[in-house]
């Protein structure tokens, strides 16, 4: 799915698992505790929306800097 906002171009991959759907999506987080500032964000407002998309859509997440931490 498009995730733009820390880079205008950012993508998050959805990927089923038999522990729920992961997401493996770069910098929209950098680690469980992300800086809510990302001060390298192209966009705010839409890293913002990209945020909330992803913790709709998956159970785990995998984030660019830090292992994988669960959302639900």
């Amino acid at each position: 799915i498009k995730t733009p906002g820390h880079s205008y171009d950012g993508l998050t991959l959805l990927v089923k698992t038999s522990e729920g759907v992961v997401a493996i999506c770069g910098d929209v987080f950098w680690k469980k505790n992300f800086p809510v500032d990302d001060a390298y964000a192209t966009d705010k407002e839409k890293l913002k929306e990209s945020r909330k998309m992803v913790l709709a859509s998956a159970d785990r997440v995998i984030p660019g800097h830090a292992g994988m931490f669960q959302v639900k």
